[in-house]
């Protein structure tokens, strides 16, 4: 429970049940998302953090000591939206930026990051969406698909997209 009768910014120090370990300040364009994953092989652990000009990989496997490990760009132009899932060892990427579409990253390659930050490139791109700018992606893993959806008015769209071969989509 946050104390809102608190002076200051609301953090999780002043949260019960919350301990603040680190904080992670990257850029001033501010963070849109977050979402985590965990690798199957190894363990380590994942921050995936919408940014205005991409998507940002942080390695919080010692949660004390997070290691920024490179910044997938944005297809198109910087944007206050994004919206990042996982499947597997792959990420979905929608943000409302003109023409972004949907990036496709395979994220077993954070584990090949020798000399960190590195600048990633998509594993694959899905740009099927015309004129349309995807605000929001969900996973369905039952029927191994990502819904991307447009909710603005007075356009409510959404596209199914196979994860069976993400790679290739």
């Amino acid at each position: 429970k946050v104390n809102t009768d608190a002076p200051g910014p609301r953090t999780a120090n002043a949260a019960t049940n919350i301990t603040l370990v680190r904080n992670w300040r990257r850029t001033s364009g501010g963070y849109n998302d977050i979402w985590g994953w965990t690798d199957r092989q190894s363990g380590r652990e994942y921050a995936l953090i919408g940014l205005r000009g991409g998507t940002a990989f942080v390695d919080i496997s010692d949660p004390r000591q997070p290691v920024y490990l490179g910044l997938l760009p944005t297809q198109t132009v910087g944007s206050s939206w994004r919206d990042i899932k996982t499947y597997r060892d792959h990420a979905f990427v929608v943000s409302e930026a003109g023409d972004h579409g949907l990036q496709i990253f395979d994220l077993s390659a954070l584990a090949d990051v020798v000399d960190p930050p590195v600048v990633f490139a998509p594993t694959a791109h899905y740009d099927g969406f015309g004129i349309n700018h995807p605000r929001e992606c969900w996973i369905s893993p039952r029927r191994r698909s990502t819904i991307a959806s447009q909710s603005s008015m007075p356009l409510m769209k959404a596209w199914t997209v196979s994860l069976r071969t993400p790679a290739r989509s």
